[in-house]
């Protein structure tokens, strides 16, 4: 996690641009109707509380949110954000085990990067809007969770000072979610990569290529069958 805030400070240095910083892919891999699932998970883009609840047997929602800070010792480098965001989707089941989903949503925050220049402080600041659609599929039993979803985002940042290169950007976020423990409680695990589906020479800004996080997923209301 500090090695890659400590890349995301050379590239604010390096490039006076913001960057998009994204968060681990909720996909929620329900079972019945009324089950809530409540993740905590520490990542490389800092801490992300992720909700999600199944309205019906068929429909469910959720809320993620993103938010860290980081100051490197040797450069002074401060980088600092934060991000909400909403969705829904539609899921499906064979017998609680097997399950498909898709979800879409969208979300706001802001990123910040702070830095001393010859000319005095620097702080380069955007405001950050996202829309996204993510198919999921998943396998889940009483000890082991296995889902793999692939979200494809429209990225949007708004920079305090304006660039000729593209501020908005269409990403491809794979991520693979591994699960143990028993029943209720497992601790999980997420490798994911976001990567931009146009020319990366042309963006604007820049962007935290590989998402690592691990976390805990408590189930309340999911029925085993």
């Amino acid at each position: 996690m500090k090695t890659i805030y400590i890349i995301l400070s050379i590239l604010f240095l390096a490039s006076c641009s913001p960057a998009y910083i994204p968060n681990m892919v909720n996909a929620p891999i329900f079972s019945n109707k009324n089950e809530l699932q409540i993740k905590v998970n520490g990542s490389s883009g800092g801490v992300d509380p992720q909700l999600s609840y199944a309205i019906t047997n068929h429909l469910g929602v959720m809320v993620n949110g993103n938010f860290g800070s980081y100051t490197d010792e040797n450069t002074g480098i401060t980088t600092r954000h934060k991000f909400a965001e909403i969705g829904a989707g539609y899921y499906t089941n064979n017998k609680g085990r097997f399950v498909f989903a898709f979800f879409g949503g969208a979300g706001a925050g802001e990123t910040e990067g702070e830095f001393e220049t010859d000319n005095g402080l620097s702080i380069t600041q955007a405001s950050l809007n996202r829309i996204f659609v993510q198919p999921a599929i998943g396998w889940v039993t009483d000890i082991f969770d296995f889902s793999l979803a692939t979200r494809f985002s429209h990225v949007n940042l708004s920079p305090q000072l304006q660039s000729p290169l593209n501020t908005s950007s269409l990403m491809f976020e794979p991520a693979l979610n591994l699960g143990l423990g028993y029943k209720y409680v497992k601790l999980h695990t997420q490798l994911g990569f976001s990567v931009p589906m146009g020319d990366p020479n042309n963006l604007g800004f820049s962007y935290q290529p590989v998402v690592f996080g691990i976390g805990l997923t408590a189930r309340i209301g999911r029925k085993y069958f």
